[in-house]
């Protein structure tokens, strides 16, 4: 599957445009990492209006208008959706302008980690799997998918071995890495019904935490002693 994050500048900001008639948007922004949206042209407004989940911000008159935000999860592992909305009042005659209402999702931050049989071998060849796990279960990371149109990319395995999805089969002894991230699905992999964001900040943010594990091979073979008969 083809990623298609949307790139960013590198003042993650996102832009609200303004000149041209706004439309209401969809950001995914990751829990506890700051975002910011700035209007277009704002310094051409003498009032920038913000507003968190209905609550009034304090009105902005610097001529930037710019927003500062984070959100912080509720309960961890679980999405949420907030409402930001903007409305601005021009420098003549002071009419407020129709308020725009845009939709955040906070996603979770997720932690990746390993499983295997043991973590060292006797001294020879064998062969063992590597699992991957997620810290969040198969229902919430479905739900992801068919709410928001966001799954993980194929997990990313370094070290050698042999892939199969969230396993990897290896036969030595080795530091073996996975990493991972968040994937907004398009093309034909679109969710019917599900959100897809105007812009994103998930991506290469710490939304997803890689592991890394050392697997050892030199536990010693013990000796066959010699008989004794009585």
């Amino acid at each position: 599957m083809k990623k298609i994050i949307i790139s960013l500048c590198l003042s993650f900001m996102f832009i609200v445009a303004v000149f041209s008639e706004s439309k209401a948007n969809t950001y995914y922004v990751l829990d506890g990492q700051n975002f910011e949206l700035s209007p277009e042209g704002a310094s051409a407004f003498s009032s920038i209006l913000w507003y968190v989940d209905t609550q009034a911000l304090t009105t902005l008159t610097d001529g930037i208008g710019k927003l500062t935000k984070k959100f912080d999860l509720a309960v961890p592992g679980v999405s949420e959706e907030h409402k930001i909305s903007l409305g601005v009042i021009a420098s003549l005659g002071g009419c407020l302008s129709t308020v725009v209402e845009h939709t955040i999702v906070v996603l979770p931050k997720l932690t990746l980690s390993i499983t295997t049989p043991k973590d060292n071998f006797c001294v020879g060849a064998f062969s063992a799997d590597l699992t991957v796990n997620v810290s969040l279960d198969a229902t919430a990371l479905g739900l992801l998918k068919s709410k928001y149109n966001v799954a993980l990319a194929p997990f990313a395995w370094t070290g050698g071995g042999t892939a199969n999805g969230n396993i990897l089969t290896i036969n030595q002894a080795g530091n073996y890495s996975v990493a991972c991230d968040y994937l907004v699905l398009g093309g034909t992999d679109v969710i019917s019904g599900a959100l897809i964001p105007t812009a994103t900040k998930i991506i290469g943010q710490g939304a997803i935490t890689g592991i890394s594990k050392e697997i050892k091979n030199d536990l010693a073979i013990p000796v066959v002693t010699n008989l004794l008969f009585n």
